[in-house]
């Protein structure tokens, strides 16, 4: 009998390691045959031959947790609350905005009907003037009184001339507040928007910071 060490096999299930690949156990020694250790060093070989390798845990890998909300780090908690911040401001911008503008609008209108009434008064009164100049201007015989028409004459078409280009520039000017009307209301409805949005921004930030609903109860 060889005075080689044989090592002990239990045959004890529940002391046997659990191993990757197929493990063929050697036969039962008897004192006849001698310990082959190829049986149990080919228990932990591939199938080509080769030792199975063991990968190192990557240390930047992060388990996922189910039921634990997502926390906010400090970067994206500013970010969250400088988004915040300017819809806010540009929400407070257009109210100021359109509110400045409807205040211009009632003071530049009570002004323009006046001017626009004196302008049309003035008008009428004009054509009569020139009206009676010109019938003076032909029935008269005096030179002098004749260049004293004239001159009176050109005087008042240059001032309906000055009337006409007035009430144009009025016109002109009703069209503008018409059209800024337009844009205040545009801009009445932009800033409803923003402020649906801010509100809905707020609530996710809340949710957030609040880490969520609770975890479901198991049953």
């Amino acid at each position: 009998m060889s005075d080689q060490a044989v090592p002990v096999i239990s045959h004890n299930p529940a002391l046997l390691p659990t191993l990757p690949y197929p493990f063929h156990a050697p036969m039962a020694f008897d004192g006849s045959h001698k310990f082959d250790a190829s049986h149990f060093v080919g228990a932990f070989q591939k199938p080509d031959g080769g030792m199975p390798m063991v990968s190192p845990m990557d240390q930047n890998i992060v388990p996922q947790q189910p039921g634990i909300p997502h926390r906010l780090n400090s970067i994206e908690k500013q970010e969250l609350e400088l988004a915040r911040r300017r819809a806010e401001k540009a929400a407070e911008g257009k109210r100021a905005n359109a509110a400045a503008a409807r205040a211009r609008r009632r003071a530049t209108r009570p002004r323009l009907d006046e001017r626009t009434g004196d302008a049309e008064a003035e008008g009428d009164a004009s054509h009569g003037e020139e009206d009676d100049l010109e019938a003076k201007l032909a029935a008269t015989k005096d030179e002098k009184e004749a260049k004293r028409l004239r001159r009176l004459l050109r005087n008042r078409v240059s001032a309906q001339q000055a009337r006409e280009r007035k009430k144009s520039y009025v016109s002109n000017l009703e069209a503008q507040a018409k059209q800024s009307e337009q844009l205040i209301a545009k801009l009445q409805q932009e800033v409803k928007t923003l402020e649906r949005e801010n509100v809905m921004l707020r609530q996710v930030i809340r949710n957030m910071q609040g880490g969520g609903g609770k975890a479901p109860e198991s049953s």
